[in-house]
């Protein structure tokens, strides 16, 4: 049987441990944010961040009737050793910095960089997607992983 005592007794100490551990970051972050210098560095972390943004991640105004377009996009990924991860998203954006944002969103900024569009991808879904039956949202999203190693 279980020693149930026993079991409550490992839950509390790695409980206590835990919230120790995180009174400690919390106090750790309390003491930076007293800390001008610290607060300086990281508004001009900020700027130099928002200085470097791709063209793509500026928010854009849209006219109300401002119709959606089905986009589709792949971002190819190898990394030595770990093998080649593909990602493609199809998907309604107004714009292609908005699917490129929505690409990002799913993914991270590096990826909805060096993403292509891909016409075929568009044009399949297209033909899936249209007429008077449209969804008025709908995405697919397909991360592909072959490790060769």
């Amino acid at each position: 049987m279980y020693d149930l005592d026993a079991i409550a007794a490992d839950i509390l100490r790695k409980g206590l441990a835990r919230a120790d551990e995180l009174e400690a970051k919390a106090a750790q972050l309390r003491s930076s944010l007293a800390d001008p210098a610290f607060l300086r560095a990281r508004a001009e972390a900020q700027v130099r961040a928002e200085q470097n943004a791709s063209w793509w991640e500026a928010e854009e105004a849209f006219p109300a009737d401002a119709r959606n377009l089905i986009w589709a996009g792949t971002a190819t990924d190898l990394a030595t050793g770990q093998g080649v991860t593909s990602r493609s998203l199809v998907t309604y954006a107004r714009s292609e910095a908005e699917f490129r944002r929505k690409f990002a969103r799913r993914t991270a900024p590096q990826f909805a960089d060096i993403l292509k569009l891909d016409e075929p991808e568009r044009a399949w879904a297209q033909q899936r997607w249209a007429g008077e039956n449209r969804p008025a949202a709908l995405s697919i999203f397909i991360e592909h992983h072959l490790n060769y190693s």
